[in-house]
């Protein structure tokens, strides 16, 4: 798939349209409408499993790297000495755990869009909103673009 950047560009230098670029065949006037609609569909599904890969690969290192947490912290109490040594650990072994939540958060934002509760707009936050943002789960407190109202904003696959 070439890049988007350059698809009208290598259009126009093959004399073909996106249509037959994207289909890899010549397209007859009568079957375009067709192909068009063909194509749409088969973009919006193959977008929809790419979210659906990020939110899995989230949950995944999202419930690894607690469990890992958990673990490493129960170590750190029980076979180490109480002191400054144990705290210092502990707090190291929080901050590497801080490294896959990041990346978590980053496949979050990535998959899919919110979708406002008061207007139903759907859209991308910044990372920053997401990031400081009340959650349940993937359920965020963002301010819509569109309203301009806080809500809870459900995370959904598809627009």
């Amino acid at each position: 798939m070439p890049d988007a950047s350059l698809m009208l560009e290598l259009c126009e230098i093959l004399g073909v349209t996106v249509n037959e670029l994207l289909s890899g065949e010549k397209i007859e006037r009568e079957d375009y409408k067709k192909k068009t609609e063909e194509l749409l569909v088969e973009m919006a599904q193959s977008e929809e499993e790419k979210n659906k890969g990020l939110l899995t690969a989230m949950w995944t290192i999202t419930i690894v790297s607690i469990g890992s947490l958990v673990v490493a912290l129960l170590l750190v109490y029980y076979l180490m000495e109480p002191g400054i040594v144990q705290i210092l650990v502990a707090i190291g072994v929080v901050i590497v755990f801080l490294i896959p939540a990041n990346i978590g958060l980053k496949l979050e934002v990535q998959a899919g869009y919110y979708e406002c509760k008061n207007c139903h707009h759907k859209f991308i936050p910044t990372y920053r909103e997401v990031l400081g943002a009340a959650h349940i789960s993937t359920t965020r407190y963002l301010k819509c673009p569109e309203c301009g109202k806080r809500t809870w904003c459900k995370k959904v696959l598809k627009k």
